[in-house]
């Protein structure tokens, strides 16, 4: 398709617009082809090969190697589409620098996107870890295309939000530090926090800073 790249603020405008989004399975280059060809948005190269393309019983002997083998393939294929990689098993719980070396491989040698990592514990400890690792300042960290994160520890030890510029207004994906408009009207806190004293100091930041919050259980409000 003749269409530009999807990027990470066109699914952010989607999802301001209330656009449904397709995002499918794919393999290999054909996969990659035709999902391109039907116009999805999002194609996942999921360790599901292991099982779909490969043989195995399960995901757990899905390697790096074969991810990214498989996702060089789909890349390939997908000229509009946002390519997004599934870290396999074992490639991103056995540390934070293994986390975060194993995340850069997916993207640098196999060109995704977007890397998919599945949740708890581990992904909480990861993302965090990610952070210090790469040294970022406690405020901003610029993403590029006007998007920036913050970690925002609180609701839960992994918690980040997202700004980003959409129409010259700086829009906050806050997650669960505002449930709804309610809750900021209130000047409350979820009830259920990490640190519950943290919580105010991100409140604050996010009020400072930003002209439209998106919070996790509401409609979109002006500050």
């Amino acid at each position: 398709m003749a269409e530009s790249k999807v990027s990470v603020l066109d699914i952010i405008q989607a999802k301001k617009d209330g656009r449904k989004l397709v995002m499918v399975t794919a393999y290999d280059y054909p996969f990659g082809l035709m999902a391109d060809e039907a116009g999805v948005d999002m194609a996942l190269v999921g360790d599901s090969l292991g099982m779909v393309v490969l043989g195995l019983d399960s995901t757990v002997p899905v390697t790096l190697e074969m991810m990214i083998h498989h996702i060089q393939a789909v890349v390939r294929g997908c000229k509009r589409a946002m390519v997004i990689g599934d870290m396999p098993f074992m490639s991103y719980n056995t540390g934070i620098r293994d986390a975060v070396i194993n995340a850069g491989r997916l993207m640098k040698e196999g060109g995704c996107e977007v890397i998919k990592l599945e949740g708890g514990v581990i992904f909480e400890l990861s993302v965090d870890g990610v952070f210090r690792y790469v040294d970022i300042v406690p405020d901003l960290h610029n993403l590029g295309n006007c998007i920036y994160v913050r970690h925002c520890p609180g609701h839960t030890k992994g918690s980040l939000v997202i700004f980003a510029c959409i129409e010259g207004l700086v829009h906050a994906f806050v997650g669960g530090i505002f449930l709804n408009k309610s809750y900021y009207d209130r000047w409350e806190p979820p009830g259920m926090s990490w640190k519950q004293e943290r919580i105010y100091e991100h409140m604050a930041f996010i009020k400072e800073n930003a002209d439209v919050i998106v919070p996790g259980h509401g409609t979109p409000f002006r500050i």
